[in-house]
């Protein structure tokens, strides 16, 4: 402490060259070659928005046949979307479990899985069922719901 009381007049001008210099600096950086910023327009990807009839066909086993869901949504929405307008509007039910690598449907209209089963959604003949929240529907879709040995 002594120290600087000693040398007060030293700090106050160390402060002010210090200042000084800062300023210079600042300004000197501030004024060097200006980087040129581009605006870029936005190139958003939206889809026409169309209506989507589509069609689930649910298997609760192997042996009865399907029971049929009808629904009319747009082609922004995606099968999960269906499938919770159906659960809405109609008598369907199920459980899902969401996982960071997709989805998994536990239980379909009060039929859980049994030991060495998984319900599984296909599109084509596709297994589709970890994409559901992703997949977008298309117009005269069929979707099969089905309870498949793994």
């Amino acid at each position: 402490m002594r120290f600087v009381l000693k040398n007060k007049n030293f700090w106050i001008s160390f402060y002010i060259v210090l200042l000084i210099f800062s300023f210079i600096y600042i300004r000197w950086v501030l004024g060097s070659t200006q980087v040129q910023v581009l605006d870029k327009p936005l190139e958003e990807k939206v889809a026409r928005v169309q209506p989507a009839k589509v069609t689930l066909n649910v298997y609760l086993n192997e042996a009865s046949g399907p029971i049929t869901y009808l629904a009319r949504l747009q082609n922004t929405y995606t099968v999960l979307d269906l499938l919770n307008s159906l659960k809405s509007s109609s008598d369907l039910t199920y459980e899902k479990l969401l996982y960071t690598f997709g989805t998994e449907l536990t239980m379909v209209n009060n039929v859980p899985a049994p030991t060495g089963y998984k319900w599984k959604v296909f599109f084509n003949g596709q297994d589709i069922t970890n994409t559901i929240n992703k997949l977008y529907l298309k117009d005269s879709a069929h979707y099969d719901l089905r309870l498949i040995r793994i």
